[in-house]
Order: C-alpha cells, then structure tokens, then sequence
C-alpha cells in the first residue's frame, strides 16, 4: 500500500485540520511580505512628538 492517508483522514484534516508541533510545521518564508510595514498607532506612536521609535529615545 502507499503511505497515502485515507480518505476519510483527509476530509477531516480539511475540515479541521491537526495541530502543529515542532514536526510537522510547514516552512514559512522568514520576515514580512515587502508590501506590508508594521502597524503605526497615532496615540502611542512616540513620532508624533519628533521622537524616535527607539526606546530612551
């Protein structure tokens, strides 16, 4: 036989699928998509003052 779960393992892996360990994780690119940039809060963001976002700063 093939090591080809069955199909019933595999509809209900679609429906729910199993948790993640060390494992079994799937590689994920590393850093964030080049379109993206890190979320900027108004109220906290310390810029808005002429300040750097470094802490002391």
């Amino acid at each position: 036989m093939t090591d080809r779960p069955t199909l019933w393992t595999r509809i209900r892996n679609l429906i729910s699928p199993p948790p993640e360990n060390y494992d079994t994780r799937k590689a994920r690119p590393s850093g964030a998509a080049p379109d993206q940039q890190l979320p900027i809060y108004e109220a906290t963001d310390a810029r808005r003052a002429g300040g750097t976002m470094q802490i002391g700063g």
